[in-house]
């Protein structure tokens, strides 16, 4: 049943859809409709929108670490206009995607930077944000405490950070590291209606960490 109303509402070839509703209302995004109707429809990981706005604001860069197709990096650039952005995922197609979308949504090209590299490994932290005032996204399925322990001058700094944890093992290590350098954490779970509209995801555990360090 929810196959056919997502093919009547949205017909069933990949393309490119606007967002209806959400902070990103408007933002264009090349989307499968048959697994990413959430996307559509501005309710995926609707849980933290709200803070991704608040963190966001006044930042110089947003650095998006595992970007994947640009959602977070586009929603950054729509709604702060003055932050360039830097966003890595080694994914493959990950870049084509990224700059399809970003193409879409009819973006300034110098405002953002892309690697396909692994931070944490190949690229640091403290290497990729530099001395800039920032906001950090990281969703790297479960190295979440490697990017973290790559970034000791900017966690002694300062930022804002939103931290996507698959495993409560990661979860509590990323606190543990967070906690250390004195931020303020808030674990985001997921809402409660998600029994009735489940996030498409392969693990049990997801939630965010939202962290502040002023």
């Amino acid at each position: 049943m929810k196959g056919l109303i997502k093919r009547a509402l949205f017909g069933s070839a990949p393309k490119p859809f606007k967002v209806l509703t959400g902070i990103g209302r408007g933002t264009v995004f090349y989307l499968d409709p048959s697994c990413e109707s959430q996307r559509i429809l501005g309710i995926a990981e609707r849980e933290v929108m709200s803070r991704f706005k608040a963190l966001l604001a006044g930042v110089q860069l947003f650095c998006d670490i595992g970007c994947s197709d640009g959602m977070y990096s586009i929603l950054a650039a729509k709604l702060n206009s003055r932050c360039g952005i830097v966003a890595c995922d080694p994914g493959a197609g990950f870049q084509e995607k990224f700059f399809r979308n970003w193409n879409l949504n009819t973006l300034d090209a110098e405002r953002v930077r892309f690697l396909p590299s692994f931070v944490g490994s190949e690229l640091s932290l403290d290497d990729l944000v530099g001395g800039k005032r920032a906001f950090v996204k990281i969703d790297v399925e479960g190295y979440e405490a490697n990017v973290l322990r790559t970034g000791s001058l900017l966690l002694h700094r300062g930022c804002s950070l939103l931290i996507e944890t698959h495993s409560m093992e990661v979860e509590l290590e990323t606190l543990r590291i967070l906690e250390e350098h004195k931020f303020a954490c808030k674990v985001i779970r997921q809402a409660w209606w998600r029994f009735l509209i489940p996030e498409q995801r392969p693990t049990a555990h997801n939630r965010w960490i939202s962290a502040h360090k002023p």
